[in-house]
């Protein structure tokens, strides 16, 4: 039987971050943007805290198994629009490092006791906006480990993915990723058939002030 295959990410929907260029996951109609406190942009050397509370949904793009899981997603956002995401934590506030500590799971479809655990922390982020339609993006890449049954077969893979990119809405204390484009994962070395959406939802914030995404 094939192999279950899935990843993720976490922008957070917060974020991951180390450094990836725009052309890499988009056209060229993409440039850089940034984050801002408080409308004012976060001065160089510093970085601000920031928190994604967030649900993903994973699934296998061949045999339809799905499942979802629920986080909190903690990290720092940087000048000129880059970040990482730092520490992963349960919504109970369990910081979840790696198997066995685990992420919430829940069964969409033909995945029994599924549970997810980040893998590489920190994960990378970067921000851009579509000079086409003026949108804003957040992009981030990162892996996980995942243990799933299916059809009785306990299966165990780590799936990494190379960047995702999110729509962004700025809200007036956070912002808002829409659901994902679709991304696929490589997963233990097997082809690419795992897909990771976002949740609508998903919002970042941080404690230093609104957080937006603007243009350089």
């Amino acid at each position: 039987m094939k192999k279950m295959q899935i990843v993720a990410l976490a922008f957070a929907a917060v974020f991951a971050f180390s450094a990836f260029t725009s052309a890499s996951a988009f056209a060229l109609t993409f440039e850089k943007a940034k984050f801002l406190i408080n409308g004012i942009d976060i001065p160089t050397g510093t970085t601000a805290p920031i928190d994604t509370i967030g649900e993903l949904l994973f699934e296998n793009v061949l045999n339809g198994a799905a499942f979802t899981c629920s986080g909190l997603f903690e990290g720092v956002a940087e000048p000129g629009g880059k970040g990482k995401v730092t520490k992963v934590f349960s919504l109970a506030g369990v910081e979840i490092k790696e198997l066995p500590s685990v992420l919430a799971c829940t069964n969409e479809k033909t995945c029994e006791k599924p549970e997810a655990s980040p893998d590489g922390l920190p994960f990378p982020i970067e921000a851009e906006q579509d000079v086409e339609d003026g949108k804003f993006w957040v992009l981030v890449a990162g892996s996980y480990e995942f243990t799933c049954t299916v059809l009785g077969i306990k299966i165990e893979e780590l799936c990494v993915l190379p960047a995702v990119g999110s729509e962004v809405t700025n809200l007036a204390t956070d912002f808002e990723a829409a659901p994902a484009t679709e991304p696929k994962y490589t997963c233990s070395s097997n082809a690419e058939e795992s897909a990771l959406t976002n949740i609508a939802g998903n919002l970042t914030s941080s404690t230093s002030g609104n957080l937006s995404v603007s243009l350089p």
